[in-house]
């Protein structure tokens, strides 16, 4: 009900403003299905390719989101294989991790003036590959270690990611930020 009434008051009180879309050529032959959305993603990568340091930050933030993304998936083999806990203990390590998250989030638009970002990109990924390798170490008896784990998991994946999507916002013109 929230989330409606969040969704209402932006879409009626909200002006968006629309930037100007850079014309591309027509294409000659009848369009295929996916013909727009894939010329559409050759002109983001494009774009995003004018930028050397921008596309090797894309290119380890995706690397670092398909490791971290599937992880609040798996914590529940972990926690049942591994912990043999239930779905009460499923439910606080993915709490924790959310929790995490949000923390992580809050901390970051109150503190997020980050002079060099890409060192805090990087000592994040860091810390959450250590956070990774020592919850694959916990014996079972330390389930509460796990679930301060994900918390700082959680907390950390925002100020990996933020920064990256706020340079991406500040170097990219309007015009083409969509498709990047």
């Amino acid at each position: 009900g929230g989330a409606v009434i969040a969704s209402a008051i932006l879409l009626f009180f909200v002006p968006i403003p629309h930037s100007p879309r850079p014309e591309r050529p027509e294409i000659e032959k009848p369009a295929k299905l996916f013909t727009g959305m894939f010329e559409d993603m050759k002109a983001g990568i494009a774009e995003l390719a004018k930028y050397r340091g921008l596309i090797i930050l894309a290119l380890v933030v995706a690397c670092a989101a398909f490791i971290f993304v599937p992880i609040t998936t798996l914590f529940i083999l972990l926690v049942t294989n591994n912990f043999k806990g239930g779905s009460v203990e499923i439910a606080a390590v993915q709490t924790a991790f959310g929790i995490g998250m949000l923390t992580g989030s809050l901390l970051l638009g109150l503190f997020g003036k980050l002079r060099k970002k890409v060192f805090y990109m990087a000592f994040c990924c860091i810390l959450m590959g250590g956070m990774l390798l020592a919850v694959s170490l916990l014996p079972p008896e330390m389930y509460y270690l796990l679930v301060i784990l994900a918390a700082l998991g959680g907390m950390l994946f925002p100020v990996l990611t933020s920064p990256f999507f706020a340079m991406v916002q500040t170097i990219i013109s309007p015009g083409v930020l969509g498709r990047v």
